[in-house]
């Protein structure tokens, strides 16, 4: 996925992913050992499939991702119809690098529920991590940004995928609509400075690095020494 020739540069190209790890419905606040006070619930009703789906997702955001798909297996069983279910379902795979198992889960949820933008941003950025598909990833992007025409990421990763494919200008326009929605998106204004000093505009990659490292970005402070005077 990445180029060699600018080692310095490239190393900042980092596609992004999106996640939802709450549940859309959750009617109880649980107390603080949320995971003790769930397993006691599902002890008293073990066909509840949001018990086991809030548990899942307790379980997530622990990191404990095994355990999340134990879970939330058991949910999909007794409530096989929920996309959100199957989209955080094929998170925990994502995050544990199972690329393959999470874009089946991504596809079972899209055919549940088309209309989810962050399910194509993930299953999009799964087929550059699998497989360096970056025209089916420019597919899935541009679906979610048909969605939700605001969603930064799915900018940000399209204009990866373009400037992989050697697209620069492509890749510039996107970089730039993810600037304008966050203007603190360091790692987009880096990207896009790598993309004007692929295109030989200097001046406007030195803009754009300096810009970056004023943020923090320590690639782009790099970038600043070693290419601009």
């Amino acid at each position: 996925m990445n180029k060699k020739s600018i080692v310095v540069i490239i190393a900042i190209l980092v596609i992004g992913c999106s996640d939802n790890k709450k549940p859309v419905i959750e009617t109880q606040q649980a107390p603080k050992d949320s995971i003790t006070f769930l397993s006691e619930e599902i002890t008293k009703n073990q066909s509840d499939p949001q018990l086991y789906f809030r548990r899942a997702n307790e379980y997530f955001e622990r990191g404990d991702y095994a355990k999340a798909r134990l879970d939330y297996e058991k949910s999909y069983q007794l409530n096989p119809k929920s996309s959100l279910l199957l989209f955080n379902y094929g998170n925990s795979y994502f995050y544990d690098k199972d690329y393959k198992n999470a874009i089946r889960l991504y596809d079972l949820s899209i055919n549940l529920e088309p209309f989810h933008a962050d399910v194509y941003i993930n299953r999009g950025t799964c087929y550059v991590k699998l497989y360096e598909d970056h025209y089916a990833a420019i597919k899935d992007f541009s679906m979610a940004i048909k969605l939700d025409i605001n969603k930064q990421l799915a900018y940000y990763n399209r204009g990866l995928s373009y400037s992989n494919l050697k697209e620069y200008e492509k890749s510039i326009d996107d970089y730039t609509i993810a600037i304008q929605i966050d203007p603190k998106d360091a790692m987009a204004i880096n990207n896009r400075g790598t993309t004007y000093f692929y295109l030989n505009k200097l001046d406007k990659a030195c803009e754009d690095w300096k810009r970056s490292s004023e943020l923090g970005n320590q690639l782009a402070k790099d970038a600043l020494v070693k290419q601009c005077k």
